[in-house]
């Protein structure tokens, strides 16, 4: 997402987002994938997703806050 900021261009801010809410998705496939081959325990399988889910609110509301229209 700091990438996108950085290019000051609203488009790509965007999509960087995107980029960034698709990466937290992957990562509740990984654990998933952690979970069945025994890599972490039951107990933090059961918290890390209700952590990611909130945080995949967060680009979100980021690209709202900046509007949907904008051309810069």
């Amino acid at each position: 997402m700091s990438e996108g900021h950085g290019r000051y261009h609203f488009g790509e801010n965007r999509q960087f987002c995107y980029d960034a809410r698709g990466s937290l998705q992957e990562t509740i496939t990984w654990l998933q994938k952690a979970k069945m081959r025994g890599l972490i325990t039951d107990e933090r399988y059961e918290e890390l997703p209700d952590e990611l889910t909130e945080i995949r609110k967060m680009p979100n509301g980021y690209v709202r806050s900046i509007g949907k229209n904008r051309s810069s």
